[in-house]
């Protein structure tokens, strides 16, 4: 059992002890446990003490079994006396957001009858969360009664009650069946089960400042900066404050009001862009182009989704034809929105998307989204022989590369010829671009004999 030098004393950052036993952990790692140490271990939320053990780096702290081990990167034999020193700016930072964390909670319970149900400190802030809502005006309430005990430099003590004390003590997070419970008590303002070191009194806090509040399950979860951490936010955001005086020309208690101006004549201003920009758009997506495919298109730049959608809306297109406004350029890809009011413009769709880079959402009659391809290659898709002119072509490519088939009597012409397209498409990628075109034109020669009026039937619209 090591013996807890930073129970008794938690302002001790220098200490001697003896090594009791060192053990490799991994390669190049080892536990040191000492009889006695002022290193606080990892634990109750609480990260564990930084320092040095014979000026080596103590990289972890940890307790098992009432056993602390000190990891550290060389070894140090049992029986060795060391010195120890506890990084003395760390320790202090953490017992003050410990100690004001205890403050906040206590005050909470007081008020509200809410308990401390997770909190969490690290090096930056404190995390608290409670099983309670709690308001704006709450919290201001809480926060000014907490610095007010701070101003009074209440007491605080931590003690092993014995076990009878224990039983009518009223304190909060009550473990059951647990011995040794350590008890620290802010004098007049809480009373709870901790076995982390804590400050002498509360003025050494310096300063509470809740600076977060969001809702947490039913709960509310708090986020709280203490002492020089608090200090340093009032820097950082008067700073921030003087930068907004300065840009905006106003004095500090105007800075508000100047922002809320500013914001709402940017809002303003983005409003008249965003007209502008859409009656550019319409002016340049008036008259679209019709592609190969009969796809109504058009292209422009500087226009948005919002524009677009604008310009898609006010115009005129015949039923069932499919319309696809981009505005962009080929550097930054093209929004688009595509539409189809009348029909389905899910064959449209494939056929495009299948061809470009192209990322986006709707349904069977809209769509929108971003396209990364060039100009060019959107023309491209968009002037393919429509899906009809590829229907015909793949039934004559298949015909002419997977030989005759004789069509049975009780089968029509047209389904005869659309299981050959399918099974074309599903043996296409077995063909070969090299194969012997006299093989071909055989085949080709005998379907024509077999069937005479297949050729003539194909190149029917």
């Amino acid at each position: 059992m090591t013996q807890k030098i930073y129970e008794d004393d938690s302002y001790l950052y220098e200490f001697t002890a003896t090594v009791v036993s060192c053990r490799e952990v991994s390669s190049g790692l080892f536990d040191i446990e000492l009889d006695r140490t002022a290193f606080f271990p990892e634990g109750g939320g609480q990260y564990a003490d930084k320092g040095t053990i014979n000026g080596l780096d103590v990289i972890t702290v940890s307790e098992k079994d009432d056993v602390i081990l000190h990891r550290v990167c060389e070894p140090i034999p049992a029986g060795t006396a060391v010195s120890g020193i506890v990084d003395r700016e760390m320790r202090f930072l953490r017992m003050q957001n410990h100690t004001g964390e205890h403050l906040v909670s206590g005050i909470i319970h007081s008020e509200f009858g809410y308990n401390n149900v997770g909190f969490n400190f690290d090096d930056k802030k404190v995390t608290l969360i409670v099983d309670g809502p709690l308001t704006d005006e709450q919290i201001t309430d809480i926060e000014n009664k907490a610095n007010e005990a701070v101003f009074r430099n209440a007491a605080v003590t931590a003690y092993y009650p014995d076990a009878e004390t224990l039983a009518s003590l009223d304190y909060r997070s009550k473990l059951e069946n647990i011995q040794n419970v350590r008890i620290v008590n802010i004098e007049g303002y809480d009373t709870c089960a901790c076995c982390a070191p804590h400050l002498k009194g509360t003025a050494e806090i310096g300063l509470i400042k809740i600076i977060g509040r969001a809702s947490d399950r039913g709960g509310t979860r708090l986020l709280i900066v203490c002492g020089r951490l608090a200090l340093e936010d009032y820097q950082n955001k008067h700073k921030a404050v003087r930068d907004i005086m300065a840009a905006l020309a106003v004095k500090e208690e105007e800075t508000a009001a100047a922002v809320k101006k500013m914001s709402a004549d940017l809002l303003e201003e983005r409003k008249r862009n965003s007209d502008l920009l859409c009656r550019m758009a319409a002016m340049q997506l008036r008259t679209p182009e019709r592609s190969a495919g009969g796809i109504l298109y058009a292209f422009t730049d500087g226009a948005g989704c919002n524009e677009l959608i604008t310009c898609l809306n006010d115009m005129t297109v015949e039923s069932g034809v499919t319309c696809l406004l981009l505005s962009g350029n080929d550097e930054k890809g093209y929004f688009f929105v595509m539409s189809n009011k009348d029909a389905s413009l899910r064959q449209d769709w494939d056929k495009i998307s299948s061809a470009v880079k192209i990322n986006g959402g709707g349904d069977d009659h809209f769509r929108q989204g971003k396209c990364r391809s060039t100009k060019e290659e959107i023309l491209s898709a968009l002037n393919k022989t429509d899906w009809y002119g590829r229907k015909k072509q793949s039934i004559r490519r298949n015909i002419r590369t997977t030989g005759f088939q004789k069509r049975p009597v009780s089968e029509s012409k047209t389904t005869f010829f659309q299981k050959q397209q399918r099974s074309h498409n599903q043996k296409q990628h077995s063909f070969k671009n090299n194969r012997d075109l006299r093989n071909v034109r055989s085949q080709t020669a005998s379907i024509s004999n077999l069937f005479p009026d297949l050729r003539g039937n194909l190149h029917k619209p």
